[in-house]
């Protein structure tokens, strides 16, 4: 409005001095000129210095594409950013160094954790926006941080594998930017190797379309935009209008009617650029390390659990048709924050699991492990879950089960009592099975009584028995076995639905 209003005002003073001009052209009688009042006259504005934005051309020269390669052979591609005339170059942690601590908990990406570094990263420059791009450079991770899903690289040999002298290098590269300043409705422009249609650098515009917070890191952590952003694309370059990097594309959150490109905003990358650049050491604020200790033990397998986490009715298998398999586990040494993974395994096939952070106490009877079909049967096979937990995710423990058929019948307990000094049998020991639930301390005070008893039998000349009765699978029996001139042993006996159908079972007695 204030510019509007003076270009009026000038329009008008530059009329009157027309006016006058020709009025002065049209006669020459004499004027009479009346001394006014000196007033202030406002002066037209200085034309302001218009930025010209950065060519396409200009960037894309500064825009590579990162091979990351296991055993000389490539497992996947990204993008990267030159950032600066001596090699420096910008991409995401999960191009260049999928194990890094918090990355696999921030996109929930159980294959993380079983994904090998790439042992060799390979940077090809691009030859023209028609020419797919050439392998130039080797390079090396200088800074990397799981949380932000940041990588700074650092150019080291040419692709013959010569060191290079990175003051020697005068490579283009591009100015970083102000993510603080980026508005909605802002215009973006993306550049990167997304691999799609052809090896050709590709670019997409769009507008920022919003921001995102995340846990520990803060507001403004993304930078959401409506530019489409292919996987190939990640680490690649985004640009606000003048050419500067606001952001790195990240992420693609996909919706029933629309994808949001996520870009990492970039002054979240400048710590880890100011360590590269000093060739020094860098640690993410971001991760929880855990405290090194971390233990899971499993408790049991179980049909489901209650509101406590703990088993509703435990079990060693599942029979075919089971809706769901449930793990429950024992943890300590736990500490809020830090990553923990549960992977699940069909036939040593990854099917599943989630990367997290831990949110539960530090130590705790009761964490359950739950996999379901969504209502269907679980298929048939066998079972692994693993747990992980910690920087870096290294393996805790793991458990197996079943789910099939069932064995049937009952089991048949055969066996022999033993001196567990000379090692030879005992004759006539008596081996004695009780009634499940009972108490064997009682029994001894109750002066033995038969009600008790489940199955009892004396061992033959070489010390052997045979049970009379069978034992049923999934309940526990209370066993004493006794012998004139020895110590007695007591246990209990347990076998599962995956038992077979006849256990041996040898005892070996102290002498007194």
């Amino acid at each position: 409005m204030k510019r509007h209003l003076l270009q009026n005002s000038l329009w008008t003073w530059l009329t009157l001095l027309a006016i006058l001009s020709v009025a002065s052209a049209c006669t020459t009688a004499p004027v009479e000129v009346i001394p006014a009042t000196p007033t202030a006259t406002a002066l037209p504005p200085k034309p302001q210095p218009t930025l010209e934005p950065i060519s396409i051309t200009k960037l894309s020269t500064a825009t590579v594409q990162i091979l990351a390669m296991v055993d000389k052979k490539v497992q996947w591609e990204g993008s990267g950013t030159i950032i600066s005339n001596t090699g420096l170059i910008l991409t995401n942690a999960h191009v260049a160094r999928p194990s890094t601590p918090g990355l696999a908990a921030l996109y929930n990406d159980v294959k993380m954790v079983s994904t090998p570094d790439p042992d060799t990263l390979v940077v090809a420059l691009d030859q023209g926006e028609d020419q797919p791009p050439v392998k130039k450079y080797l390079a090396e991770v200088a800074a990397v941080d799981g949380p932000l899903d940041l990588a700074v690289l650092k150019i080291v040999k040419t692709i013959d594998g010569e060191a290079v002298n990175p003051e020697d290098l005068h490579l283009p590269f591009v100015e970083l930017g102000d993510s603080s300043k980026v508005q909605l409705g802002d215009s973006v422009r993306i550049l990167g190797f997304p691999g799609i249609g052809g090896e050709t650098i590709t670019l997409t515009t769009g507008t920022v379309s919003g921001f995102e917070s995340q846990d520990r890191v803060g507001d403004r952590a993304w930078i959401k935009t409506d530019s489409e952003i292919a996987p190939g694309n990640s680490g690649g370059l985004a640009v606000n209008e003048a050419g500067a990097i606001i952001g790195i594309p990240s992420m693609v959150v996909s919706g029933t009617a629309v994808s949001l490109g996520r870009l990492r905003s970039i002054n979240l990358a400048k710590p880890l650029i100011e360590a590269a650049a000093a060739a020094g050491q860098y640690g993410s604020p971001y991760v929880v390390k855990g405290t090194g200790t971390e233990k899971f033990t499993l408790v049991t397998w179980a049909e489901d659990f209650d509101n406590n986490n703990c088993p509703i009715h435990p079990i060693e298998r599942y029979r075919s048709g089971a809706l769901a398999v449930v793990s429950v586990w024992s943890y300590q040494s736990m500490v809020s924050g830090e990553d923990f993974g549960q992977l699940y395994f069909i036939n040593d096939e990854l099917v599943g699991g989630n990367i997290q952070p831990w949110s539960a106490e530090t130590s705790g009877g009761c964490f359950d492990v739950y996999l379901h079909n969504n209502g269907d049967p679980m298929p048939d096979g066998d079972y692994r879950f693993e747990i992980y937990a910690g920087a870096g995710l290294p393996l805790i423990d793991s458990a197996e089960t079943t789910v099939g058929p069932l064995q049937n019948g009952d089991i048949k307990i055969k066996g022999q009592v033993l001196d567990a000094l000379t090692g030879n049998g005992i004759p006539q020991a008596v081996v004695v099975v009780l009634n499940p639930g009972a108490d064997i301390q009682q029994w001894y005070n109750n002066n033995f009584p038969s009600t008790d008893v489940y199955a009892a039998v004396r061992t033959g000349t070489n010390g052997n028995y045979v049970l009379p009765s069978r034992l049923k699978r999934q309940i526990v029996y209370p066993i004493v076995v006794a012998a004139k001139g020895h110590i007695d042993a007591s246990g209990f006996l347990h076998y599962g639905l995956t038992s077979p159908s006849e256990e041996f079972i040898k005892v070996e007695l102290e002498p007194q």
